[in-house]
């Protein structure tokens, strides 16, 4: 037997540790989903710099990290909870937006400032749910979740 007979069933053997999609094959949906988490990020930070003792923001904080952390990872279930508060946001906009109703007779200004927060909130929403329910952004999540 040759030295070239032990290199070549070496050379065919499969690599026993496949590797996962890198970020830069992320679908580009996906890819402006966490940009705009990331900007939510930014915006939660800002909130409780100005007011520390308030939780909701310090809530927040910790779930956007949490969904982005396992997207990242490939979680299904991360997914599935992400498009369950994407709805739940899309909810939470509309009622939002009726109470703006109100404050719109009284303060104009500052109702038209909470229409266009609740508008970027509802299209992040939508982007989020959409983009999550897709099946190109689903296999790059398998296949980063699995390494194939």
């Amino acid at each position: 037997m040759s030295a070239f007979a032990g290199m070549h069933e070496q050379a065919s053997l499969p690599d026993p540790t496949p590797a996962a999609p890198s970020l830069a094959n992320m679908p580009s949906s996906l890819k402006a989903t966490m940009a705009c988490f990331g900007l939510h990020l930014a915006l939660m930070a800002w909130m409780i710099s100005r007011s520390p003792e308030s939780r909701a923001p310090w809530i927040s904080l910790v779930l956007t990290t949490a969904a982005i952390l396992g997207l990242m990872r490939g979680s299904e279930t991360a997914r599935a909870l992400v498009r369950a508060a994407s709805v739940l946001g899309m909810i939470g906009v509309v009622v939002s937006t009726l109470k703006l109703i109100s404050v719109m007779r009284v303060v104009p200004e500052l109702a038209y400032v909470g229409l266009a927060a609740n508008g970027f909130g509802l299209a992040v929403a939508v982007l989020t749910f959409v983009t999550l329910g897709r099946e190109d952004v689903a296999t790059w999540l398998a296949r980063r979740s699995f390494g194939t």
